[in-house]
């Protein structure tokens, strides 16, 4: 009986990847989803492997689609250096962005609209938000200057948002438990790439 429970449970791990076998972006993009959504990862997993077979799956005439074969729901991000450079770290904000994991916000976005995507996203991960701050003088704050206030209240709850860089003066933002950040910040920096936490400024 032993033999065969040992057998099944090969059969049923034969096509999981282990941690090792995992590239950097995908260990990364599994801390930030940080809850059990093998579905999100397998879908950037699979969005990597078509990206290095065909990279006319994400760039056509030069422009980042994400998906040019559904071209007319997809962002365009253009054609700048960045994106050429380093395409799987915009496949891992556009796919966790499409799981909603992740949420742009535009450096004018106001508080109500943040509010809605925050909300958005503790669901996605079944996280209980706490009752968000007033926002005094709105009109003089950016995006970023409204999620590092909001930061102050989710820090003492066990929370904090995260931006993940783009050289951009949009805000690509994710939820995540604080007890995370570190390990977030640095499987990022073995990615090239910067991640920090929204600060109040």
């Amino acid at each position: 009986m032993r033999n065969i429970l040992n057998l099944i449970l090969v059969l049923l791990c034969f096509n999981c990847k282990s941690t090792k076998e995992m590239s950097k972006p995908e260990i990364l993009a599994e801390l930030i989803i940080e809850v059990n959504d093998k579905e999100q990862l397998n879908s950037f997993s699979n969005k990597l492997i078509k990206y290095k077979q065909n990279s006319e799956s994400v760039f056509k005439d030069g422009n980042y689609y994400y998906d040019t074969e559904n071209i007319k729901n997809q962002a365009f991000r253009g054609s700048s250096d960045d994106i050429k450079k380093d395409t799987e770290w915009f496949l891992l904000i556009d796919n966790l962005s499409d799981g909603k994991y992740l949420w742009e916000f535009d450096w004018k976005t106001r508080m109500n609209d943040i509010k809605w995507s925050l909300d958005q996203m503790a669901e996605q991960k079944k996280y209980e938000l706490p009752e968000l701050p007033e926002i005094q003088n709105e009109s003089d704050k950016d995006a970023g200057a409204i999620l590092g206030i909001i930061n102050e209240t989710l820090n003492t709850n066990g929370l904090t948002l995260i931006n993940l860089y783009i050289n951009s003066d949009s805000y690509v933002t994710a939820l995540i438990k604080k007890k995370n950040l570190e390990k977030i910040i640095s499987k990022a920096a073995q990615t090239g790439n910067k991640i920090t936490e929204y600060i109040k400024y």
